[in-house]
């Protein structure tokens, strides 16, 4: 990803800018929007909207083939075994 936007300082004939050293302070605006989205749909509709454990575990083994394929050289397969009947609306 590119680096956010920060201010350019000038200083001692250089020009600098911060970088960042922590992968929170890069998404911690999504973070606060899915959070606010989070607690908002929970109080209109009384249960939460968003991501389930399943779609964690779904990403999860995801990247688990992609990682195999990187070094398999070859597309992997994603086998989640079928989606629990609790996980469909």
């Amino acid at each position: 990803l590119p680096d956010p936007y920060a201010v350019v300082k000038r200083s001692n004939a250089t020009r600098s800018f911060p970088i960042l050293t922590d992968w929170k302070d890069r998404f911690i605006e999504a973070y606060d929007i899915e959070l606010t989205h989070w607690v908002k749909t929970l109080e209109e509709k009384g249960e939460p909207d968003g991501p389930s454990a399943w779609d964690g575990y779904v990403a999860s083994i995801t990247a688990d083939a992609l990682v195999k394929s990187q070094i398999s050289g070859v597309p992997e397969k994603v086998v989640t075994g079928g989606t629990p009947d609790f996980y469909k609306k």
